[in-house]
């Protein structure tokens, strides 16, 4: 990670800036890491209520 790009992710801490939002809901955060782990959980509990994985 770059010293300017740390820098600025750093800074988010102190701010409270949350630039990256969900695509599924209205959360918003101030990393695209924590973004990224939270829509999964949109799309874990899709193939929970789906039943996709069980077998005919």
């Amino acid at each position: 990670m770059s010293g300017k790009y740390h820098l600025q992710y750093h800074m988010r801490t102190h701010t409270g800036t949350k630039p990256w939002k969900c695509k599924y809901c209205d959360k918003t955060f101030a990393h695209h890491a924590n973004r990224t782990r939270h829509e999964i959980s949109h799309t874990a509990s899709f193939f929970r209520k789906t039943n996709l994985h069980s077998e005919a």
